[in-house]
């Protein structure tokens, strides 16, 4: 018989699930991590060890038996060719192909330049304003303030606070 479940029963399940499942994850983005370090080093340990045992064998190239040395000349020619190969690909395919896209970024930002220049006119009269309504008002502050200092002088701050009180 089918054993029936509530919507709270269900929710639970579904959230405990989508913990566990949460749980995993981290836990494969933890190995990932580990992996990926270990990894680094192991390439970077590796490609230190092949560029030793490639010096030492350049440095004692005539002291191998002709049988090697015939299996490195004929690499070396297959080497060789592989580096053309890879030349061409990169003159005629790579080159222009980031060239291009080189390109389309700079039309694109010579473009946004181009906005902002027609945008530039409003907000420099925006900017205009602000400062003439800016000056403005430092004037007005400069004015109050220069008639503070002058009411304060002397008795007249008697006098002036006086009058104030006296209109209320």
């Amino acid at each position: 018989m089918p054993r029936t479940v509530s919507l709270e029963q269900l929710h639970a399940f579904l959230a405990d699930n989508r913990r566990k499942i949460n749980a995993v994850g981290r836990e494969v983005e933890e190995i990932q991590v580990g992996f990926n370090s270990a990894y680094v080093e192991f390439k970077a340990d590796h490609d230190a060890r092949l560029a030793r045992l490639t010096e030492t064998l350049f440095e004692k190239l005539d002291t191998l038996g002709p049988e090697l040395r015939a299996l490195i000349d004929e690499r070396a020619v297959e080497e060789r060719r592989l580096l053309d190969e890879r030349r061409k690909e990169l003159r005629e395919k790579l080159i222009p192909q980031t060239q291009a896209e080189a390109d389309a970024v700079l039309a694109q930002a010579q473009e946004q330049v181009k906005t902002l220049r027609q945008l530039n006119p409003k907000l420099n009269e925006r900017e205009e304003a602000y400062k003439a309504q800016r000056a403005a008002l430092e004037g007005r502050l400069a004015e109050l303030n220069a008639e503070i200092s002058r009411r304060s002088r002397g008795l007249g701050f008697i006098t002036n606070f006086i009058s104030y009180l006296s209109k209320y």
